[in-house]
């Protein structure tokens, strides 16, 4: 009993996981399982990007994938190659190289798909998927459309940007097939986020690819810009109430006829702002028809501010019967 004590001791004497050789040892086998494991013949499936050539003047109709499912056999250590490593591989069909069903569409077979794979070697494809694709086309068509920019722009604390992001060009040439451009009347940059911003700024950004299968946009870059100021606030204690449309009979009354304002914006934009630049109204008709007594004004306000606060926030319309 004392020599089996004595040995259990001994074990926990020895401190294994600092052993220079059980780790080498532990390495040296881990990286020939994997050298063995990587040599036998297995089934992935690959995802690879596709790209559809029609033919010279013609444009694809339909929204179609930019890329296509291959499962595909070979030894672990290619197919890894493709998985991780490999960024030519790719399936390029051109449509002239593919026999009509009509005289618009195209029949592509797991024969087109497998003779348009290009940078793939030492692997077999196996299946497809999808196994066969319809592509309809027809005449390209060319159309102006407005430029959106999809920007999140987040400006330091204190300064405010003045006048929204705008791009340059503010429009762009899209082309494709008549259907396809029949409902855009825009298009969006590619999604671009900026933080802690606080100087105005200037960055090209690509447009979107959304539908780059069957539409292309020219120019596929574009400039966009903004203005930061300084934030700042102004207040403007007596603008004057303007009746719109006509002249009040003297019994009807409208309290108050002056206002407090208060305008948020960039320092620089605020500082060329004066009192007739506001505008407070309110329609005759409106107040002729009035059965509550309260009304609310209408505030006009130069571009580039926003407006913190008015006071009071409603008129009050009393009718002095004679």
């Amino acid at each position: 009993m004392d020599k089996i004590i004595k040995m259990l001791d001994k074990i926990k004497q020895f401190r294994w996981f600092k052993n220079k050789n059980f780790w080498i040892t532990l390495l040296l086998t881990i990286f020939l399982w994997m050298y063995i494991s990587l040599n036998d013949n297995y089934n992935t499936l690959l995802e690879i990007p596709l790209t559809v050539v029609p033919p010279k003047g013609r444009a694809i109709e339909q929204e179609i994938s930019n890329f296509v499912n291959v499962e595909m056999e070979g030894s672990g250590w290619n197919l890894f190659n493709y998985l991780y490593l490999n960024q030519a591989k790719r399936c390029v069909i051109y449509l002239d190289n593919i026999a009509k069903e009509d005289t618009s569409s195209y029949l592509i077979s797991s024969i087109d798909f497998q003779k348009g794979l290009e940078g793939i070697s030492k692997v077999r494809a196996r299946r497809f998927y999808p196994a066969r694709l319809t592509i309809t086309t027809g005449e390209i068509v060319e159309k102006k459309v407005d430029m959106k920019p999809d920007v999140v722009l987040k400006v330091k604390e204190g300064f405010v940007l003045v006048g929204g992001v705008r791009t340059e060009p503010n429009t762009v040439i899209i082309s494709g097939n008549s259907k396809s451009l029949k409902d855009i009347n825009q298009w969006r940059t590619a999604y671009s986020e900026f933080k802690n911003i606080n100087t105005s700024f200037n960055y090209v950004v690509d447009v979107s690819d959304s539908l780059a299968s069957i539409i292309e946009v020219v120019p596929d870059k574009i400039k966009i810009y903004g203005e930061i100021q300084q934030y700042a606030e102004i207040t403007f204690d007596d603008i004057q109430l303007k009746i719109l449309g006509g002249k009040l009979p003297s019994n009807h009354i409208l309290l108050p006829s002056n206002f407090k304002v208060t305008l948020i914006g960039g320092i620089d934009q605020l500082n060329k702002i004066s009192p007739d630049d506001i505008e407070l109204t309110i329609d005759y008709d409106k107040v002729m028809k009035d059965t509550t007594g309260i009304l609310a004004p209408t505030l006009k306000i130069p571009h580039f501010t926003k407006t913190m606060d008015i006071t009071p926030k409603v008129i009050y319309h009393k009718i002095i019967k004679k």
